[in-house]
């Protein structure tokens, strides 16, 4: 099993969102609706008690499960993880065909090993600044690319890998006065 690269922080909490109600199409795929705590979005994640980080905590851990089932989502992941490779190969001047194909290895051997969700480590409470609703976009922002990120024969010699691989700029002020906490 590959752990998902794109957790960050030690509770992995940017790396997954929460459904409720509706939700829309995406290719063959159902998409939840924006990612909800229940909580009040205008609070300071600081000012949440501890049975309110819990509830922020164990919506996350619930929906990252049922998100690493969708395909988009486990591929996404394992884009993600081949991305060093592919910026390495593409500096390299290799073909757009040979980075199509190595590509296409990478991600099918990362979806055959399985993508491991990061378990969820709980603080009981958080120091951070940052609004519920601000980790709330972020986390919309972060799925959105991630099951937006292109399929192998669809990349070219001229993508910009790094900056497929870069945090939505929704997630800049959390990981710039959190980082240790999300």
């Amino acid at each position: 099993m590959r752990k998902a690269p794109f957790a960050l922080g030690s509770t992995g909490l940017l790396a997954v969102f929460a459904t409720a109600g509706a939700c829309t199409t995406y290719g063959d795929e159902v998409i939840p609706p924006p990612f909800s705590t229940g909580l009040p979005e205008e609070e300071p994640l600081s000012s949440l008690e501890p049975e309110q980080v819990r509830q922020l905590c164990d919506a996350a851990e619930d929906f990252t499960v049922k998100q690493h089932e969708k395909p988009l989502v486990r591929h996404g992941f394992c884009f993600m993880e081949a991305v060093p490779s592919l910026a390495a190969l593409q500096a390299s001047g290799v073909d757009e065909e040979s980075l199509r194909a190595e590509c296409l290895n990478m991600v099918l051997e990362c979806l055959e090993s399985g993508v491991e969700v990061p378990p969820t480590e709980c603080p009981e409470r958080m120091e951070c600044e940052v609004t519920v609703a601000e980790l709330e976009r972020c986390i919309d922002d972060t799925y959105r690319k991630i099951r937006d990120l292109p399929h192998c024969d669809d990349i070219t010699i001229d993508d910009e890998f790094w900056e497929m691989a870069r945090v939505p700029d929704s997630c800049d002020r959390i990981l710039e006065e959190c980082p240790d906490e999300l």
